[in-house]
């Protein structure tokens, strides 16, 4: 998990550096295309940012725990009713 979240943060900083990049040499070089694509390119990587944080916040149900412990507890009861027949 912390891999994937190493490789998402320099995806993000790096289209966000790229496109910071181009928007000031756009401004420098008075060139409102390359100004706007750099900016472009940095909105793209507050995006990107927002759904990489919103999809690791969502929360997880462990099915597996959640169904073992079902089955022990059915397998507590069947014991029980063995017992008493």
């Amino acid at each position: 998990m912390l891999e994937s979240l190493h490789i998402y943060l320099l995806l993000v900083l790096g289209i966000a550096f790229v496109g910071g990049g181009l928007t000031v040499l756009g401004f420098v070089g008075h060139s409102l295309a390359a100004a706007s694509i750099g900016a472009g390119a940095v909105v793209a990587a507050g995006l990107i940012a927002v759904f990489f944080a919103l999809a690791a916040y969502r929360p997880t149900v462990e099915k597996e725990s959640a169904g073992t412990d079902a089955m022990v507890a059915d397998d507590n009861k069947l014991r029980e009713l063995l017992r008493r027949s």
